[in-house]
């Protein structure tokens, strides 16, 4: 939010203003007003800075598009977003990628931290002639974690990565994850090889023990809501697989649930 004690010149720091109402502009009615500084005569915009500025979008169609967005776990697509806002294709094209885009680069600023659940799992199907699923295919590798606290998820970080090494791996968590994570896995070594190096603790719950399926539902479950966007959005996985490092990052809220 900005200005949240009051308006606040950006370039002389003044909280005196004339609020200036854009009549002489197209939909007018539907535009943000400017507040212009009474000391340095600067004019500027509740929108500013944000994906809203200098958009000929009205804000009610941006904040329709916002809500359809955030409420729909299985995915939008540019068509749906267009027929929910009464905008044609393109700008519904142009709104979905810039709201994507925001919420990843938000939550790019936050780190996991307290025990942290992390997996890897694999996006595109299965190659036509390939005959085979998961590692050693040509599938889009995914690495996840998501924070728990009290039983329940709170943030989660999904990232498409190179390969499933420690390093690549490391790579990820030495921007994702708190100092106090802790680390809980399945068996794969990397895990155990980048939670010596970062000196993070670290425990194991292999995918066989009787409690796996109890220790990593919240995790199993985000995975599934991914493989859901990816069909809701591009309606098959193989067809668009050059398109999942783009939007496999960008639609994946801060908050699980």
């Amino acid at each position: 939010m900005r200005w949240k004690e009051g308006f606040r010149c950006p370039k002389c720091d003044s909280d005196q203003f004339t609020l200036i109402r854009p009549n002489h502009r197209r939909n007018a009615a539907s535009r943000a007003p400017l507040f212009q500084c009474k000391s340095c005569h600067r004019q500027t915009s509740v929108t500013s800075g944000t994906i809203f500025h200098r958009s000929h979008i009205s804000l009610s169609k941006w904040f329709s598009a916002i809500y359809l967005l955030s409420n729909d776990k299985r995915g939008l697509s540019a068509t749906t977003i267009a027929k929910f806002v009464q905008v044609s294709y393109s700008t519904g094209w142009l709104m979905l990628n810039k709201l994507r885009k925001a919420m990843a680069d938000r939550n790019g600023l936050y780190k996991l931290g307290g025990n942290v659940q992390v997996d890897e799992f694999f996006l595109g199907g299965e190659s036509h002639g390939e005959g085979r699923r998961g590692k050693g295919t040509k599938q889009t590798n995914v690495l996840i974690g998501v924070s728990i606290s009290n039983g329940a998820p709170t943030h989660c970080f999904m990232e498409v990565i190179k390969d499933t090494t420690a390093k690549s791996f490391k790579d990820v968590f030495v921007r994702r994850l708190d100092s106090d994570t802790k680390l809980i896995s399945d068996g794969n070594p990397s895990y155990g090889v980048c939670a010596r190096d970062l000196g993070l603790a670290h425990s194991i719950t292999l995918s066989k023990d009787e409690q796996a399926h109890v220790t990593f539902k919240w995790l199993n479950i985000l995975i599934g809501n991914c493989k859901k966007f990816i069909d809701g959005t591009y309606h098959g996985r193989e067809e668009h697989k050059q398109l999942m490092p783009r939007g496999i990052r960008i639609p994946i809220q801060r908050k699980a649930l």
